[in-house]
């Protein structure tokens, strides 16, 4: 299972993100790209583009195949804790719906495929890292990952509308398939795990890179969508900011 990876950014003070604008997709409403690579052939498979903000506290997800096509959308919605975004996503090709949503005070999962929907209410939500929220979260943690402490949290699975614990680490260069050479020498590795090694419900490891300014730069692990087959996608996802 993937860790949904959407709005990558960084974190001030204030709790809100700041978004530097891409030149990518020729429109000047996005403000952060990333390219997903097939880890197996190194193809571009997809691509994400952010838009910034809106006065709604709103963020707009779009996913288009290499030929520019949008297949997919998310809406994220920063009402709340940053580590909790809410957010709704569509998949065009097959019509499918995952979602996100507190009702009441209570968190609410929903996949919805093939004219089936599935829902959970999770009662016990105060301290659930949703959707992007892992990037605050691993954010919000820096000083305590960067000096050898590995830190749990619990992480909202809506596609399997349930939950799992999971583990964040930081990695030395040779642990981690996201080293490069030509990579900057500060860049900061992490990988997260199911902190309970019988989490069968979680896939591979996730690998994460970031800058020394707390910016995501590469995502290597499971993506939340299926390919083109409906089955399962292992990406590298490379962000461009500016």
């Amino acid at each position: 299972m993937s860790l949904t990876m959407s709005f990558p950014g960084k974190l001030c003070a204030a709790g809100a993100f700041f978004l530097v604008a891409s030149a990518a997709f020729a429109n000047e409403n996005y403000a952060v790209t990333g390219n997903a690579y097939n880890v197996n052939n190194n193809l571009l498979v997809y691509s994400e583009y952010y838009t910034d903000m809106n006065h709604n506290r709103e963020v707009t997800v779009n996913y288009t195949k290499p030929d520019g096509n949008i297949f997919a959308t998310k809406t994220l919605f920063y009402t709340g804790e940053v580590t909790q975004p809410e957010f709704e996503l569509h998949d065009k090709r097959d019509d499918e719906k995952v979602s996100a949503r507190f009702v009441d005070g209570r968190l609410v999962l929903s996949h919805s495929l093939n004219y089936s929907t599935n829902e959970k209410t999770i009662m016990n939500n105060a301290s659930m890292v949703i959707d992007a929220g892992f990037d605050a979260f691993i954010q919000q943690n820096w000083g305590k990952l960067t000096t050898g402490k590995k830190v749990n949290f619990m992480f909202a699975l809506p596609t399997r509308v349930d939950t799992v614990r999971l583990q964040v680490r930081e990695v030395a260069t040779d642990k981690t398939p996201l080293a490069a050479n030509d990579n900057p020498a500060d860049w900061r590795y992490f990988v997260i795990t199911p902190a309970n090694r019988f989490a069968s419900i979680f896939a591979d490891p996730i690998y994460l890179a970031y800058s020394p300014e707390k910016y995501l730069m590469r995502y290597q692990g499971r993506s939340n969508l299926d390919d083109d087959k409906g089955g399962a996608w292992d990406v590298r996802i490379e962000y461009q900011y500016r």
